[in-house]
């Protein structure tokens, strides 16, 4: 039998529809711990001369080693410094600034353009622009993007993020959070589009579906998200971490099946005479 979430309509539908073993996948994990034994098991005591409690395998390796040609990458790039002039301006009781068109690549040209510009100068608004523009709501989570947005948003460490996401699953909250695939079940997207319009209206819900970019992407689990999206908050028995973990994960999933945001972007062009 097979599921991905701790509820009891999943792990019953998946009782009422067992199905036989797929060799492909049972060699997969065969390759899986080869590789480990491998990798790790030759690597991982040569870590622990320099620090106990340290492994690698088939995942850490090579993320070393693609820090290991970036960094090298960046000590053997030229950097090209630039500058750039910015302008404070006022009309009325409304101030904001404005960034100069050309980036200067010397510093005496730039010199030689604010020692031309004096009090005597006209600034003159030659034209305006107004441009419609619309944002679209980030994917659901996947494991790297769950722990960048836990990094930024709370401040939690990748080993913090996942042992509360790790305590969340065991808890029956959300889907298995390892995981490289952006797609929702079909369930969580209903789910989500009943909130959405109950909560905020119809014009705000526009239900997505979200495929992995990567043509490599292992897509044998869901996006993470709640198992029950009628819970927007985690129990408070819960750690406190675990509960502000939850609350990052729902608000985006919701976020993700609603309507993309609409801007009005204004440019300002200004002239000197």
């Amino acid at each position: 039998i097979v599921f991905h979430e701790i509820t009891k309509k999943a792990i019953t539908d998946a009782i009422a529809h067992p199905r036989g073993l797929n060799q492909d996948l049972i060699n997969a994990q065969q390759a899986r711990r080869l590789l480990d034994r491998l990798m790790g098991y030759k690597i991982s005591p040569i870590l622990w001369s320099y620090k106990v409690g340290e492994s690698a395998g088939r995942v850490q390796s090579v993320v070393v080693r693609i820090l290991v040609d970036k960094e090298k990458e960046i000590a053997e790039a030229v950097a090209e410094p630039f500058l750039k002039t910015t302008g404070e301006f006022s009309i009325k009781d409304t101030k904001f600034n404005g960034v100069l068109s050309h980036q200067f690549k010397k510093m005496d040209d730039g010199k030689s353009l604010l020692e031309s510009l004096d009090k005597t100068c006209t600034y003159v608004v030659s034209s305006v622009e107004n441009k419609k523009s619309v944002r679209k709501p980030s994917p659901p989570f996947i494991t790297s993007t769950l722990q960048q947005e836990a990094s930024t948003k709370l401040g939690f460490p990748v080993k913090k993020t996942m042992d509360a996401a790790q305590k969340l699953y065991e808890a029956g909250m959300i889907t298995y959070m390892r995981t490289d695939s952006t797609n929702l079940s079909e369930d969580a997207m209903k789910a989500a589009e009943k909130y959405i319009k109950a909560t905020y209206g119809k014009e705000y819900c526009d239900p997505k579906t979200y495929t992995a970019k990567s043509k490599g992407a292992q897509e044998a689990h869901e996006a993470i998200r709640p198992t029950h999206l009628e819970t927007s908050e985690a129990p408070e028995n819960m750690d406190k971490d675990c509960i502000r973990l939850y609350s990052l994960i729902w608000k985006r999933t919701i976020a993700c099946q609603m309507a993309n945001a609409k801007l009005n972007i204004q440019t300002i062009n200004i002239d000197v005479q």
